[in-house]
């Protein structure tokens, strides 16, 4: 997004240029997304609505009314998941309210001893920093690097960013791909200009999975499970994701001034079809898209009172 010579990119934005700017354009510039809802999707932002609001209250009140920080986040949880479920349709599976309920009881009683070993610092925190300057078409602009952090602790009198993730797959898998996750590297950056020191990420693990059987079609007995583990990444990581983002940043900055969004066929061959294959397939113009089209099959997705900035700039709004 370009606001007044300012470039403003976050991991959502960078990580879907960086795989197909045309994707870039129906998902965050149009805001388009399927009839039908992702359930994992659905599920995760629910998940978060629950942390948010339990941790939340923690930093508010403190451990000694932990019961009312249940009751917050059980309402924050289905906020959320009303917000989430109210636009799309949803074919049903095991990634449900109910057991995102069952879910977080099980998370309290895995990590009894938090009341003694966790402070919370902040959640749900607003940064808003200088990256860098890139010149563009003899224009220079100011790249600014913004999120939002899920939590941040004091463990073991060593203070870290939470980051929640919620996932089907063996939380070791998971892990092991993290080594590697611009978005941590991004966080890590970012806690920089705090007012107080951090040590590194720690990664939120939850686990959620249940095999379907072919017979009944029946979904059989939850996988629930949870792990906290730390990544902290060196000077080197960090230095080389800034060089990358402000490079992702100037291909950002060329596609919003010039309202060019091609295709990335490597994407989808590499990786498959992606949920605007459709689209793509139907030969439609930008111009069309820029212009409010909503192809069938697909909707407008509401905005949700967050931290967004406005698109402005030539890269305009093709919902207004």
């Amino acid at each position: 997004m370009i606001v007044d010579n300012k470039i403003f990119i976050n991991n959502t934005y960078r990580s879907t240029f960086k795989s197909c700017d045309r994707k870039y354009l129906l998902s965050r510039i149009c805001r388009l997304a399927p009839e039908y809802g992702n359930n994992a999707l659905r599920y995760g932002s629910t998940w978060h609505g629950f942390m948010e609001g339990y941790y939340q209250h923690l930093q508010e009140h403190g451990w000694t009314r932990r019961d009312e920080a249940v009751n917050k986040a059980v309402k924050e949880g289905k906020k959320v998941w009303d917000f989430e479920s109210s636009s799309q349709i949803f074919n049903d599976d095991y990634r449900t309210y109910e057991n995102c309920c069952f879910a977080f009881t099980q998370y309290l009683m895995t990590f009894p001893a938090d009341c003694d070993n966790v402070k919370v610092l902040h959640t749900e925190k607003n940064v808003e920093v200088l990256l860098g300057k890139i010149v563009v078409e003899g224009t220079e602009y100011e790249v600014w690097y913004y999120g939002k952090l899920d939590l941040g602790i004091q463990y073991g009198g060593v203070n870290w960013l939470v980051d929640h993730k919620t996932t089907g797959a063996s939380i070791d898998y998971m892990a092991d791909r993290l080594k590697r996750s611009p978005q941590l590297m991004g966080y890590s950056w970012a806690g920089s200009s705090f007012d107080f020191h951090i040590e590194g990420n720690m990664v939120f693990f939850h686990q959620l999975t249940s095999r379907k059987s072919k017979v009944t079609g029946e979904y059989g007995k939850l996988t629930c499970d949870f792990r906290r583990v730390p990544h902290i990444f060196n000077e080197y990581d960090i230095l080389e994701w800034e060089k990358t983002t402000l490079q992702t940043a100037e291909r950002m900055a060329k596609a919003l001034l010039n309202n060019d969004y091609p295709q990335q066929y490597d994407s989808c061959y590499q990786f498959g079809q992606c949920q605007f294959s459709n689209i793509c397939e139907q030969d439609i113009s930008v111009d069309k898209l820029l212009g409010g089209l909503v192809p069938r099959g697909y909707i407008v997705k509401p905005r949700q009172e967050s931290y967004e900035k406005t698109i402005a700039g030539n890269g305009g709004n093709c919902n207004g």
